[in-house]
C-alpha cells in the first residue's frame, strides 16, 4: 500500500517518548530515544511508499498533489511494469542500495530544462524485456531532453540496455555503481554531459550483449557528448572488465578538477586535452 506518513501520529509518539524520558534516570536510554525522535521527525516530512507492484508512479503523483517532494521507498522490492516517469523536481530515496530495490523497469527523467531531480540509495535492477522502448530495451535511468538528474549511492544492475543514459540533458553520478548491463554502463548521447565523482564509483562487467559499439563508459557523439570524471578518479580506475572495452565512442571522456555549476560543459586540466576515448583495439575483456 501507499501511505502518507501522518504528522499527528509521530507527534503523539514523540510526546509519549518525552514523558518516558522524564521518568527515566538512564542517560543512555535518553540518548537512544533522542536519536529515534530525530529520525522520526525527518521521516515525517517525506511520503513513504511500501514495496509492491506499480506503486511508485502513483505515489509520486499523490505526493505532489499534497505538495510533498521528498519521497521514500521503503525497504524491499518495488516492481514496476512501465517507466517511472519523473517530470517534477523531487527527491526519491531508499533505505540503501542493498535494501531498497526497483525491478523490471527504470526511471525516465523528463521535465523542463533548468530543473533537477535526485535519486539516492536505491538499486535498480533486472530491467528490460517489457517492450517499453522502441527496440525493447529498458534502461536503469534515461534522462530524456529535460531536467537534469543527480544520483547518489545508486546501483544500476543487470539493466536490459544502458545502465544510465542521457540525451540532450545533464546528469551527475556520485558514488554510484553500474554493473552487468546489456549495453554500455554509462552513455552520454547527443548534446549531453554526465559527471562522475566519488571513490565508491564502480562501472564493471557491462555490455553483456557483447556489442561492438558499447563499452563501460560511452560518449557517443563527436563534439556533443561528454563524460567528465572528477579527479583523482580516472576512466581507467572506475571502468573495468567491460566487454568490448572500458570506454569508447566519438565524444569526449576526460578528467576534470572541478564541476562548473550550471554549465553544460566543464573544463579539464591541460594534461587531459585531446585524450582519446577508444580502448586499444587489441583489448576485449
Amino acid at each position: 500500500m501507499i501511505a502518507f506518513v501522518d504528522f499527528v501520529k509521530y507527534h503523539l509518539f514523540s510526546y509519549a517518548m518525552f514523558i518516558f524520558i522524564l521518568t527515566s534516570s538512564s542517560f543512555l536510554l535518553y540518548f537512544v530515544v533522542c536519536l529515534a525522535f530525530i529520525q522520526i521527525t525527518w521521516i515525517a516530512g517525506a511520503y513513504s511508499i511500501s514495496p509492491g507492484t506499480n506503486l511508485i508512479a502513483e505515489g509520486i503523483t499523490d505526493a505532489l498533489s499534497k505538495g510533498i517532494t521528498d519521497i521514500f521507498l521503503e525497504p524491499g522490492i518495488h516492481l514496476v511494469t512501465d517507466w517511472v516517469i519523473i517530470t517534477e523536481e523531487v527527491t526519491i530515496s531508499g533505505a540503501g542500495r542493498g535494501t531498497t530495490f526497483v525491478q523490471r523497469c527504470g526511471f525516465l527523467i523528463k521535465g523542463k530544462k533548468g530543473k533537477k531531480c535526485t535519486l539516492m540509495d536505491i538499486t535498480v535492477q533486472k530491467t528490460g524485456g517489457s517492450g517499453l522502448y522502441e527496440d525493447g530495451e529498458s534502461y536503469g535511468l534515461y534522462g530524456q531532453s529535460g531536467m537534469s538528474f543527480d544520483c547518489l549511492r545508486m546501483h544500476f544492475d543487470q539493466c536490459g540496455g544502458y545502465g544510465v543514459h542521457a540525451w540532450k540533458t545533464k546528469g551527475r553520478l556520485t558514488n554510484c555503481q553500474i554493473t552487468q548491463c546489456e549495453s554500455s554502463g554509462v552513455c552520454s548521447y547527443g548534446k549531453s554531459t554526465i559527471e562522475i565523482a566519488g571513490e565508491e564509483t564502480m562501472i564493471e562487467k557491462n555490455n553483456t550483449n557483447g556489442d561492438d559499439d558499447s563499452y563501460g563508459l560511452e560518449a557517443y557523439h563527436h563534439n556533443a557528448s561528454f563524460i567528465h570524471i572528477l579527479s583523482p578518479l580516472t576512466k581507467e580506475s572506475i571502468s573495468k572488465n567491460n566487454q568490448n572495452g572500458n570506454y569508447g565512442g566519438d565524444g569526449t571522456i576526460k578528467v576534470v578538477t572541478s564541476f562548473i555549476t550550471g554549465a553544460a560543459v566543464s573544463f579539464a586540466p591541460p594534461s587531459s586535452v585531446g585524450e582519446t576515448n577508444k580502448a586499444p583495439s587489441s583489448v576485449r575483456i
